[in-house]
């Protein structure tokens, strides 16, 4: 059979005609829509779609709305006089090719209830008009064509969507959105045009075809967070600035093979406990915290960020790598390590700075130090040259990399290793004045007892005393609205009868000795939560004591230095000890409490196995032992047990009696360190279980789950 082609070229040139003439006839059935006689809905094509400007007879109407091959005009056809188009939905999506509102009386108004509109051509808009339509407009794509969309001031009132599957978008001035934006497919380039979106921004975020250009523009995220999902290949920041106000939250492609880069971002809102932040990114230009700010980084690959300076406190998660870091004076840093896998190192790249200049009044240290307390992280120095910082109070940071890391005026807080400390801070003496008032209110402190207001509040480095001359009246009350810290606290001497309140959930981290004063003199106040009340954490690294002068301690008294604890007079809490690291020694003197856990992270709720935590239920040097009564006269609807989980030759139970006074729902003394059974001397239960221990023979240990007889009725008398 002879072929209909004589060749494959003339196969081609017969395809590339059909084309042409595809388009032709698609192109000869598009519409001119104008929209005259005034106000009206999108949906009265009879009485406002004409198909010329001046239409005067009935046959001027189109017999339907616009389609997307149409093209749509909104100018001066109401003899000057403004008009609202009312977008209704009817019984189609309302919809267009190219919209162009050019020369529209002052006044006129884009309005309507519809559920959406779309746009598939080019949109410009004018200065004298406005938008008070709130649903959503779809630019829509599906041809290679570079649409262009002039705002011209006036602001899209809605949800914007920008989608397809070719072509794209060019802005031409500055772009307005009061809602999201949503970019889904095509390429919108934003042309060195400024960009402010009070929404959201969800680049890619429910589809991965959209591209994104921002070449020299401001992108400004007024209200909502901002996503940029979307593959390396698929945006180009340019030398773009993009500004976080509001719900600053700023992420990158978290679930692509790598992250994409930005230039400029600033973070101008504030940022509580690391909720938002910068995610998921390089930065090749300045990534700025105004105020409090965060940096997350996911997954295996660590964002190189080329300058970033913090203006508040900081929280930084898992790795990342800075060209320069600045910190600011008065601020905290704390590194978060939650995913133990991704890494903690923090690191200087070649030819990089560090920049941490805190100022010799305690106020001004820099704190630096990690999310979990024992838990280090590293500080890599590989810049080229020593890098020095001053001021620093340092916490769980050691220093490692090819270059040295120095701290001059520097306060050391325990376990960190590597850095050079010059001239190391003594730690100020800080006296408490003028009676009732926050902890954290730098009115309050004075550097003499009863002197004059400082400049700052306590550190951990601080030695803080409460005496006569603090100005304390009955009702006082010395309150701690955040976690507090210190070295050593007194008591000593106070006068007045003040309290010192711990609100709820927060912490008071004690670096050295703790020293209460009699009821009499003072009091301390709780809330109310057991579960997430607050908390005494004692953190010394070397020989300190716990004096309590037999005050009534509440909710979890931790112990998790690495130093060693000693009891200076009874203890008594409602709640609970946790000893996670150190050594504990309880001198012989009585202990009373509801409960004692060994190695458990309380940040996390996780038996730990720290080979480090050691007790002695005594003094060995005196030969003295103690009697430890555990019972839930406090909390009666809680357990209470003994989980000795110390490791094996770690728990020192000398001539001590541990009394468990339990109820029927359950007291144990227990071991979950699998493998290790310890020696007891002398353990009586009311109620309750005793597991992996041994204790001596001559002594009655237990009487597991027994239960009181019940009295025998009395014989009948005899007649």
């Amino acid at each position: 059979m002879k072929s209909l082609y004589t060749s494959r070229a003339a196969a081609r040139r017969m395809a590339i005609v059909f084309v042409c003439a595809f388009q032709l006839i698609t192109t000869l059935s598009a519409d001119n829509y104008y929209w005259v006689n005034g106000s009206g809905d999108w949906s009265q094509f009879a009485t406002h779609w004409a198909k010329i400007p001046n239409p005067t007879l009935p046959a001027h109407y189109h017999a339907n709305v616009p389609t997307a091959d149409d093209d749509v005009y909104f100018g001066d056809t109401n003899a000057g006089t403004a008009y609202t188009l009312n977008v209704d939905a009817g019984s189609t999506v309302p919809k267009c090719r190219n919209m162009d509102w050019t020369g529209v009386p002052l006044g006129t108004v884009w309005g309507g209830g519809g559920g959406r509109m779309d746009i598939y051509g080019s949109l410009k808009m004018h200065a004298n008009m406005s938008m008070t339509f709130n649903n959503e407009i779809h630019f829509i794509s599906n041809d290679a064509t570079t649409k262009e969309i002039w705002s011209k001031t006036v602001h899209f009132s809605g949800q914007v969507f920008f989608e397809g599957t070719d072509g794209g978008w060019q802005l031409m001035d500055e772009f307005y959105v009061e809602g999201n934006l949503d970019h889904r497919g095509g390429l919108l380039e934003t042309n060195g045009h400024k960009v402010t979106i009070a929404g959201s921004f969800l680049g890619n975020y429910y589809a991965g075809s959209g591209q994104l250009h921002l070449g020299s523009s401001e992108f400004i995220m007024s209200g909502g967070p901002a996503f940029f999902r979307y593959s390396a290949a698929q945006f180009n920041a340019g030398t773009s600035y993009i500004k976080m106000y509001g719900q600053a939250y700023l992420e990158g492609p978290t679930y692509f093979a790598s992250p994409i880069r930005f230039y400029d971002v600033s973070f101008f809102a504030n940022i509580p406990s690391g909720q938002g932040g910068f995610a998921w990114g390089h930065i090749d230009g300045t990534l700025t915290f105004h105020q409090d700010g965060a940096i997350h980084s996911y997954g295996n690959i660590v964002p190189e960020l080329k300058n970033v300076i913090f203006l508040g406190n900081g929280y930084i998660y898992n790795a990342n790598n800075y060209h320069n870091l600045t910190l600011t004076a008065g601020k905290t840093y704390t590194i978060s390590g939650f995913y133990p896998t991704w890494g903690t190192d923090q690191t200087i790249l070649p030819g990089g700075s560090l920049t941490a200049l805190g100022a010799g009044t305690c106020s001004q240290f820099i704190t630096i130090k990690s999310w979990q307390y024992g838990t280090h992280f590293n500080f890599v120095n590989n810049s080229g040259a020593q890098q020095t910082v001053h001021c620093a109070i340092l916490e769980d940071c050691h220093a490692t990399g090819s270059d040295p890391l120095e701290v001059i005026d520097g306060v050391n807080l325990g376990n960190n290793t590597g850095w050079i400390f010059t001239a190391p801070n003594p730690g100020l003496d800080l006296y408490w004045i003028g009676g009732a008032g926050d902890w954290n209110d730098p009115a309050h402190w004075s550097e003499t007892d009863g002197g004059a207001a400082g400049m700052c509040i306590p550190n951990g480095g601080s030695n803080v005393f409460f005496t006569a001359l603090s100005g304390f009246s009955p009702g006082d009350a010395v309150n701690m609205p955040i976690d507090a810290y210190c070295a050593d606290m007194d008591w000593t001497g106070v006068t007045g009868e003040p309290k010192l309140k711990f609100n709820f959930n927060v912490n008071l981290h004690i670096y050295g000795s703790m020293t209460l004063a009699p009821s009499t003199a003072m009091g301390l106040e709780y809330d109310n939560d057991l579960n997430f009340g607050s908390k005494i954490r004692f953190r010394g690294s070397g020989t300190h004591t716990v004096t309590t002068a037999e005050q009534l301690l509440d909710h979890y008294t931790i112990f998790e230095g690495s130093g060693m604890y000693k009891f200076a007079d009874a203890f008594n809490t409602k709640g609970s000890i946790v000893h996670r690291n150190g050594q504990l020694k309880t001198m012989g003197f009585p202990v009373n409490l509801k409960t004692w856990d060994v190695n458990v992270n309380m940040n996390q709720g996780q038996f730990t196995n720290n080979p480090n935590t050691e007790v002695w239920f005594g003094d060995p040097d005196l030969g003295v032992s103690s009697t430890l009564t555990f019972s839930a006269t406090y909390y009666p609807n809680y357990g209470i047990f003994f989980a000795n989980d110390y490791s094996a030759a770690k728990f020192h139970a000398m001539n001590s009696h541990i009394i468990i006074n339990g109820d029927p729902g359950g007291s144990t003394v227990m071991t979950r360190n699998a493998g290790v059974t310890h020696d007891y001397w002398r353990v009586t239960f009311t109620y309750g279980t005793f597991e992996r221990g041994n204790v001596p023979r001559t002594w009655p240990t237990c009487t597991p789950r027994a239960r009181p007889r019940p009295p025998k009725s009395p014989k009948p008398a005899a007649h």
